[in-house]
């Protein structure tokens, strides 16, 4: 899943920049594919959005611009909100 969205990510984007709405449209186009790989094989934008806020938090993938070093982020849905990829040996 991680190299499938990799990919795709340097597909569209040569800079690795991507925003948060893009990485849920490639997670979940992942998921959708994929879902007999799923129990219940019921796959939605929700269950993305969960892989994507547990990326973030194993530092898979980072905000460009981070708002406070105290808190966690929040990944948010968003255009406006840019990420990027981290390396692999820099996973939690």
């Amino acid at each position: 899943m991680k190299n499938y969205f990799r990919q795709r990510v340097e597909l569209q984007r040569q800079s690795g920049v991507f925003s948060g709405s893009e990485a849920v449209a490639i997670l979940d186009e992942y998921l959708q594919t994929n879902r007999e790989q799923f129990s219940g094989h019921i796959v939605k934008r929700e269950n993305a959005i969960k892989v994507l806020e547990v990326w973030l938090r194993e530092n898979v993938i980072s905000p460009v611009q981070p708002t406070c070093k105290d808190s966690l982020p929040v990944f948010q849905d968003s255009k406006k909100v840019m990420y990027s990829m981290n390396r692999d040996e820099d996973h939690k």
